[in-house]
């Protein structure tokens, strides 16, 4: 039902005592005579429906704004959630979210009011200290959270997004260059041919379940890690349909979605792999194939290297954890000769600078070797 429009002309006494009203009308609205600042009452109906219309909207909008600012920020981050997932709700998205939901509960921000910048640079700078995050995982973790302060903003919640102020005026060390030592960057190794044959063979003769997961399906996982280069999150991804082995080579898909540089990826396998993969494969269901999703692999993979009798951590402090069995497939691929070129592109790399890199960081290629193949001058 509309609401009633109150129109009215002010009155006053002229000169002459006579009572006279004014050429422009005024609006009655919540106790207050607003000016139209028209002169016929038509011109100023047609004003106030307008005022009416919008100031409604905005008293609307300030009550759905104090409604929000109360809120938990929980409810904001569900919200952001709402908002990601409006062009597909990624694996990566799920990771932003859940980063946002560790931070809040490390700082123990619950409403708006207690989002503060030097707070949780302070949360941050004890992760780094206490070697429970590396200084590229923080930077990761900073970058969401600004994200969720600038949403914040966009959908006129706050004014300024506090977030942005890390990093600045001593709010976090994050604010200069850290040394490199202070990085928790895992220094890893690759698998030799027999560690990796044994640590397979030991999974499967024990027969254990670990983190909820099957020897056969960690035995696989391995495998494929080892065989493909196919990081964790890829590898969790996997559907019973992607796995194309009757084919010549038989290869893998992989959806850009869940692939590091979101251009997807059909793997090539190695025929000694597929045999393993086929038996497998077929008691599996249509869907995801690997129960990795929100597994703490590395932990899980120490365990059964600890079975096998194989050092998580050797004596230079080189670590061997899930993601070092893509570094064990860089490994075999160079040490059985194949061109770097080759290499390169199996791994997905970006540049041949980033397999050079690797292969020095493995010890793949002996510098004094190379440095003796100079001339004799």
């Amino acid at each position: 039902m509309a609401k009633k429009i109150t129109l009215e002309q002010k009155t006053y006494k002229n000169s002459k005592g006579e009572t006279c009203r004014t050429k422009v009308w005024y609006l009655h609205h919540r106790g207050r005579r607003i000016s139209t600042g028209k002169d016929t009452r038509q011109k100023a109906l047609k004003w106030a429906r307008v005022f009416l219309a919008t100031n409604g909207d905005q008293q609307r909008h300030s009550r759905r704004q104090q409604k929000l600012q109360k809120a938990a920020l929980e409810l904001h981050l569900d919200r952001w959630q709402q908002e990601l997932s409006r062009g597909g709700f990624s694996d990566w998205d799920q990771t932003k979210v859940s980063r946002i939901r560790k931070l809040l509960d490390w700082c123990g921000f619950s409403r708006l009011p207690h989002l503060n910048a030097r707070k949780l640079g302070r949360v941050l700078d004890e992760k780094i200290a206490n070697k429970e995050l590396a200084l590229k995982t923080v930077n990761g973790y900073v970058i969401e959270a600004k994200a969720f302060g600038d949403f914040l903003v966009a959908d006129g919640v706050l004014k300024k997004n506090p977030i942005r102020e890390i990093g600045r005026n001593g709010k976090s060390v994050l604010r200069a260059k850290k040394p490199r030592a202070a990085d928790r960057t895992k220094r890893r190794r690759y698998l030799r041919q027999e560690e990796l044959q044994h640590l397979l063979h030991t999974v499967e003769s024990e027969n254990r379940t670990v983190q909820g997961v099957s020897a056969a399906d960690r035995s696989i996982a391995y495998r494929l890690a080892a065989s493909s280069g196919l990081r964790k999150g890829e590898i969790a991804s996997l559907r019973r349909g992607w796995f194309a082995l009757d084919d010549k080579p038989s290869i893998v898909y992989l959806s850009p979605d869940h692939s590091k540089n979101a251009q997807g990826a059909f793997q090539p396998l190695p025929d000694r792999a597929v045999s393993k993969l086929r038996a497998w494969i077929a008691d599996k269901q249509d869907g995801r194939v690997l129960p990795l999703e929100k597994k703490r692999t590395s932990e899980m993979l120490a365990e059964d290297l600890t079975a096998a009798k194989i050092p998580v951590i050797d004596e230079r402090g080189l670590v061997v954890d899930f993601h070092a069995l893509r570094y064990t497939y860089c490994a075999l691929l160079a040490l059985n000769d194949v061109p770097i070129a080759v290499v390169s592109q199996l791994m997905r790399h970006s540049s041949l600078d980033l397999t050079a890199k690797l292969y020095l960081s493995l010890g793949l290629r002996d510098l004094l070797d190379e440095v003796n193949k100079i001339p004799e001058f």
